[in-house]
C-alpha cells in the first residue's frame, strides 16, 4: 500500500525476489509476534506537530 499510495509506484509481484525481501525485512521487526496479514490495524496516536 505504502509503495502505491504514497510513492506512487506499481504494487510489487507477490512472487518476486523485491517482495520476498521487503517481507523478510518488515519480519524483522515482529519481534517474535505472528504476523498477521490483512488483519485489523493498530494506528498509533498522532503526535501534534510531527506531520
Amino acid at each position: 500500500m505504502c509503495i502505491m499510495t504514497f510513492l506512487k509506484g506499481m504494487p510489487l509481484d507477490l512472487n518476486s525476489q523485491a517482495a520476498t525481501d521487503l517481507t523478510a525485512y518488515i519480519t524483522t521487526f515482529s519481534e517474535g509476534r505472528r504476523l498477521e496479514p490483512g488483519a485489523m490495524k493498530i494506528v498509533p496516536t498522532p503526535v501534534p506537530g510531527a506531520m
